[in-house]
């Protein structure tokens, strides 16, 4: 990313979720002082780490899925679950911070969704059933 002076913050989603978690306030885990808006180039990066962590919730669930075993499916899926609660992280500090473009905004609560879907499959083909859920419980 090249280098910066040191009176400039080094802006990433790390720092942004630091931030917001209350850590110093509004310092990051480093004690770096508060984060300033993204350059173009590390709104670059930060795009395109949200791209290749969505692309592996779908590329991990097919590659588990080739096995053809549920053992190592449930492996795989485990993984995709990460990979989409990272994306869901991600995606909440963008929207946290403004910087989420409102085109892309039908996303983070597709993500809200998908995410138990997917931990749903997780635990069946795991053969983990989910808790019961008492009398008027949704």
């Amino acid at each position: 990313m090249g280098s910066s002076s040191p009176s400039t913050p080094h802006y990433t989603l790390a720092t942004i979720a630091s931030s917001r978690s209350g850590n110093g306030r509004g310092r990051s885990a480093c004690g770096c002082a508060r984060w300033s808006m993204p350059s173009p180039r590390e709104r670059l990066t930060i795009g395109e780490q949200l791209v290749r962590a969505a692309d592996s919730v779908r590329f991990t669930i097919v590659e588990g899925a080739g096995f053809n075993n549920a053992r190592q499916l449930a492996r795989y899926l485990s993984m995709a679950l990460a990979s989409a609660n990272e994306v869901q992280d991600e995606l909440d500090t963008l929207v946290e911070t403004g910087l989420l473009p409102s085109e892309f905004a039908d996303m983070p609560p597709e993500m809200v969704e998908f995410r138990p879907v997917l931990a749903v499959f997780l635990r069946r083909v795991a053969g983990r059933t989910p808790p019961k859920r008492s009398k008027g419980e949704p």
